[in-house]
């Protein structure tokens, strides 16, 4: 792989040292989230466990909410040690119990409703640990990585995790087919055991990473004076307030993700065959979009790939309307749904690659801590919130749900055009200034 010299104030050895790390910290993430993946596999599993959509949506989003909703809270703290990442190194040791608890639940679990609640208290530490983690590494990532690299790490990061994830897609399919012998739940077992060794391997591999030591807070911060700067915060920067809502409203429309697997399964008679394949033609899809991102970032920016992004939601979700008010056979059904799960990758990719990116630049450089913080704070709130979009398929059918979402999507697209009015707004008012 090819670096660009002297990208790092940091030196060149350190960074091209750093860059390996953090591209391998990524694939070997991805490749644990193919077995993972909150839209398929969690969703199905889930879904066995429980007939209520609320509860399989809480679930499900829990396992992304919890990393957002402790950021804030502990920003004070992470803002005053001077190396980030030894947080960071402190987490992989309670994720490995805590996966190694889980896997030993499901395997040898023998009744469904006795492993609900236990499963999902895994998947809340789980989660609650790796918020307490993603802090630092947001910041350590800003420090070690230059603004103008990091959308091509970022992409490069989903590339090779979805190159390890046509592997992961294959042996999860495999383990899916029911050739292995293995019945429920221990199938899922398997799966999740692979997915822990991976994430451990991610977490080694960034705890890894050479980071310059921050200047040293000796101040520390009370909860009401970090109250009193997210008020501030969010009064006076308007570019920010837009940044919030586009990121609220795009989570609510990926809210109906995982239920494009709940109604192929309940209402179409999918099975786990099917699943697998959607896993495969998922990660192969992604694997295509995170090229195409990358280099849409590179030439249009970050808010036209977001843009883009809500226009697939956008179609994924019409086009389960349509499917739904079509009333075409099960069979055809299935093969017609592969285009909403092909839809809602290329959001979820798009998403994924410019958002961090994005809030980077938004973030003043003496300020991360706490605008990652807020920021992650007030969205792993809606992303938890977002598990009501489960009322609204229990009360008025999948159908409504998707619309719902659908809308949310074309929200996020107007929020697109506001962010750079505003952007233009602040470039005219700094130019008058001067």
């Amino acid at each position: 792989m090819r670096l660009v010299k002297n990208l790092s104030p940091y030196g060149d050895a350190a960074f091209r040292r750093n860059f390996k790390l953090h591209l391998g910290n990524g694939a070997f993430s991805a490749f644990a989230e193919s077995f993972t993946n909150s839209n398929v596999v969690m969703t199905s599993f889930a879904s066995q466990l429980t007939s209520s959509n609320v509860l399989v949506a809480l679930m499900v989003l829990t396992m992304d909410a919890g990393w957002f909703l402790p950021q804030f809270f502990i920003a004070p703290w992470v803002e005053r040690v001077r190396h980030k990442a030894a947080i960071y190194r402190g987490t992989t040791v309670l994720r490995f119990v805590a996966w190694s608890v889980l896997v030993a639940l499901v395997w040898f679990s023998t009744d469904k409703a006795s492993l609900l609640l236990p499963f999902f208290a895994c998947i809340c530490f789980i989660s609650l640990s790796s918020g307490v983690a993603g802090l630092p590494w947001t910041l350590v990532t800003a420090k070690i990585i230059p603004a103008s690299k990091r959308g091509y790490l970022f992409g490069m990061r989903q590339f090779l995790g979805s190159l390890l994830g046509l592997v992961g897609g294959g042996v999860l399919a495999y383990i899916l087919s029911g050739q292995l012998d293995l019945v429920f739940p221990q199938n899922y077992g398997l799966i999740f055991a692979i997915a822990g060794a991976s994430f451990m391997i991610s977490y080694v591999m960034f705890g890894f990473v050479t980071e310059p030591p921050d200047p040293p807070v000796t101040a520390p911060i009370s909860l009401r004076v970090q109250l009193q700067r997210a008020r501030k915060t969010l009064v006076t920067n308007s570019s920010y307030r837009i940044f919030l809502l586009l990121r609220s409203l795009l989570f609510i429309g990926g809210a109906s993700a995982p239920f494009v697997t709940v109604y192929a399964r309940r209402a179409r008679g999918a099975g786990d065959s099917y699943f697998g394949l959607i896993a495969i033609i998922s990660v192969i899809v992604g694997l295509i979009a995170n090229l195409a991102w990358g280099r849409l970032s590179e030439r249009h920016g970050n808010r036209f790939v977001l843009g883009a992004a809500g226009v697939c939601g956008a179609a994924a979700g019409l086009s389960l309307l349509g499917l739904i008010a079509a009333q075409v056979p099960d069979g055809v059904a299935q093969a017609a749904m592969i285009l909403p799960f092909v839809l809602s990758t290329l959001a979820t990719t798009g998403i994924g690659v410019v958002g961090s990116p994005m809030l980077m630049d938004i973030a003043p450089a003496d300020d991360r801590a706490h605008y990652f913080g807020l920021t992650n704070t007030l969205l792993g709130v809606v992303l938890l919130s977002t598990s009501g979009v489960g009322l609204i398929a229990d009360a008025f059918g999948f159908g409504a749900l998707f619309g719902v979402c659908a809308a949310s999507f074309l929200g996020a697209i107007a929020c697109v055009r506001l962010l750079r009015r505003a952007d233009l707004q602040v470039k005219h008012d700094s130019d008058a200034r001067l």
